[in-house]
Formats: structure tokens, sequence, C-alpha cells
């Protein structure tokens, strides 16, 4: 994965406030959701890959700087 890729990611569970646990290329991780829009479980998001140490990725569409950071 390299900065400006496309990637996929499943919403598996909402645990707390903006924090998700995802399905990102077959891992679980969880999630920060600064970007305040709304998930629900089984939900796949489409993003843009911002950063790859540490994580970080736009959703696709978004022009503006709405980021969701990925805590492994």
């Amino acid at each position: 994965m390299k900065k400006g890729d496309i990637v996929q990611a499943k919403i598996i569970e909402h645990i707390a406030n903006q924090v998700f646990i995802v399905n990102f290329n077959g891992s679980l991780l969880r999630v920060t959701n600064t970007s305040g829009e709304t998930f629900r479980p089984n939900q796949l998001v489409e993003l843009v890959v911002l950063a790859v140490d540490p994580l970080a990725f736009q959703l696709i569409g978004k022009k503006s700087n709405k980021n969701i950071s990925f805590h492994v």
C-alpha cells in the first residue's frame, strides 16, 4: 500500500463514540473516525491512502478534510 492508493474497508462493529472495528484487507483494526460521518455495521467505505506510517485515510469523494485514523 502506498500514498494515493484507493482501498476499501468494511465496518464490523461500533464500540464507542467514533471508534469502530473494521475489516481492512482481512485484518481487524480499531479505527477512530474523525470525519464527522456516520457509519453502521456492514457498511463498505472507500478510502484513499494519505499516509502509511502511521496509517491515515480520507473518505473518497469528500472535498473537505474528512479523515479517518486507523490505530492497530
